[in-house]
């Protein structure tokens, strides 16, 4: 959960840190699959996770306009199941602004 974010500028970017765990006696490549582009964004889109090991994959969520946003990012693994996280933010306008619509709580 990313919070409530209010629009200003410049632009707020709130970030949340997944840490990924490998228990396996190899490396494990993983994607996300998700678009970089929108207003939840990974910091990678693909790496690998030494043997034993974790890697860390941060999401930056960057909201353009007042609403509730929801997005599941899936994390695809190399030989293995795919795996989901589902992230959700609101960004609200403060009532100075042209934009005075504050979103219903999730």
């Amino acid at each position: 959960d990313f919070g409530d974010v209010e629009l200003v500028l410049p632009r707020r970017t709130v970030k949340r840190v997944i840490t990924i765990s490998n228990y396996a006696q190899a490396p494990v490549r993983f994607s996300v699959a998700t678009d970089p582009s929108g207003v939840f964004a990974p910091d990678k889109v693909s790496a690998v996770i030494p043997f034993a090991s974790t890697a860390s994959l941060t999401l930056s969520f960057t909201p353009h306009k007042a609403g509730n946003y929801y997005r599941r990012v899936y994390l695809l693994f190399e030989k293995q199941a795919a795996q989901f996280v589902d992230v959700l933010g609101s960004a609200y306008a403060d009532a100075g602004t042209a934009d005075k619509r504050r979103p219903m709580p999730i």
